[in-house]
């Protein structure tokens, strides 16, 4: 199973009917502090002026899932308890006297504590001339390196992670001088299903002596859905601004939108969600970046679409009044050797039907 940590704006959205509300604005800087194996959360949030308390509610990720009740507190912190493990969405609303704004959403995820090291098998097709491979891994997020990893001959390995949660894996492939990225790819490591008790061997033997009815057969689980196709990407009309469009995938509820820089090891940002198969998204700078797009749903994210654009400069607004490097402008100066030429009519002020005398004078005439 894969699952993606995103941080999604809410809109506020009201009638034309109600009366526009003066509730303070989002809090900021959210911040969660979970522990490994507790289903407690502990949150804390920036003090927003003019809030006379907050909102907290939470609800399991991805479609289908409502926002419980909750609970309120008059400071900027709170601890609320879940009740699983897995990936869960915390909100948190700012009030008034009046009322409560939609604030800011942020996923987090639960693991169980484990009993110590933890298996990975990874598998993947051949590289035709490869005389080996290396695999590396590390925790998702920023802040953590890859390590040395171990290096095999065939095309799959087994790897043994440090704890369950998002782990990223990269597999290179090598030839006798040098090696190069083959694929990199983030996995969620979660604990096994509890295995089912077996029974008691005399109830066994009473339940085979009663008629027992057909069983139900249980629903196929949802797969998560395939890549995208059909990808374009391309400069925005705003500055640092970003589009893409592709082809609907069967089987999405949602999309995921990411991008980062180019480059080994280069994290992809948190990214936007979207229910549409297009989105323009905003970069921090203007040069060459990667947009990937991958189509999820409650099974997970799929695999996913990666294409690379040219952001431009944002270009600098001019002033159309501001005409003074316009060549032959009032501030120009004359060179005092340049080609003039001066023409004198006589009369200067003539009458219709006047003959008008035109005489000119040529000053630094070339020789």
């Amino acid at each position: 199973m894969v699952a993606l940590a995103t941080l999604t704006p809410v809109t506020d959205v009201r009638s034309e009917s109600e009366p526009p509300s003066e509730v303070p604005t989002t809090p900021l800087g959210l911040q969660v502090t979970t522990e490994q194996g507790s289903l407690s959360v502990g949150l804390d949030w920036d003090d927003v002026e003019g809030a006379s308390g907050y909102r907290v509610r939470w609800r399991l990720a991805g479609p289908g899932h409502t926002l419980n009740e909750g609970l309120e507190v008059q400071e900027s912190e709170a601890t609320i308890t879940v009740d699983g493990f897995g990936e869960w969405l915390v909100r948190v609303d700012v009030c008034d006297a009046t009322d409560c704004r939609l604030g800011i959403d942020k996923r987090i995820m639960l693991n169980p504590a484990s009993d110590g090291e933890i298996s990975v098998g990874v598998d993947w097709d051949d590289v035709e001339g490869a005389s080996g491979y290396r695999v590396r891994w590390r925790l998702a997020g920023l802040g953590h390196t890859l390590n040395e990893g171990l290096e095999v001959e065939e095309s799959e390995a087994t790897i043994t992670v440090d704890d369950f949660g998002e782990w990223v894996v990269r597999v290179d492939a090598c030839d006798a001088t040098d090696c190069r990225l083959v694929v990199n790819k983030r996995v969620w490591v979660n604990p096994a299903p509890e295995a089912a008790t077996e029974p008691d061997i005399e109830e066994e033997e009473e339940a085979e002596a009663e008629p027992t009815p057909e069983p139900t057969p249980e629903p196929e689980p949802e797969q998560a859905p395939g890549r995208p196709t059909g990808l374009l990407v391309r400069p925005g009309s705003g500055p640092l601004e970003v589009s893409a469009d592709w082809d609907d995938v069967d089987g999405a509820a949602t999309y995921l939108v990411r991008w980062r820089l180019p480059g080994e090891d280069t994290p992809l940002s948190d990214g936007v969600e979207t229910s549409v198969s297009e989105a323009t998204v905003t970069v921090e700078a203007a040069g060459i970046w990667v947009v990937r797009v991958e189509a999820c749903n409650t099974a997970g994210c799929g695999f996913g679409t990666s294409k690379r654009v040219r952001v431009p400069e944002p270009q600098p607004v001019s002033d159309p009044e501001d005409r003074s490097a316009d060549a032959g402008g009032p501030d120009q100066e004359t060179p005092a050797d340049a080609l003039t030429v001066t023409v004198v009519a006589t009369p200067t002020d003539p009458t219709p039907g006047q003959p008008v005398n035109m005489t000119a004078e040529v000053a630094n005439a070339p020789a």
